[in-house]
């Protein structure tokens, strides 16, 4: 299980480090063009993302988010 933690942390700083250089490229050469592209990708990438499990959480905050999400709906 730890090794899987460490190979998703390590993913996920390759998307961020990738993130930002595209981030800095689109900001030294601001075309509309390259904002709709970076635009594309980081929406995938945060959905890709949110489809990884968060591992290691605290059960506790577990269960306070799944309260306050019924209590949302309940509302």
């Amino acid at each position: 299980m730890e090794n899987v933690q460490q190979i998703l942390d390590g993913l996920s700083h390759i998307v961020f480090g990738l993130v930002m250089v595209a981030t800095i490229i689109v900001k030294l050469t601001p075309t509309k063009a390259d904002d709709k592209k970076l635009d594309e990708i980081v929406k995938k990438i945060h959905k890709i993302m949110s489809y990884f499990p968060t591992l290691g959480k605290n059960p506790r905050t577990r269960e306070l988010e799944k309260k306050e999400e019924s209590n949302v709906v309940a509302s």
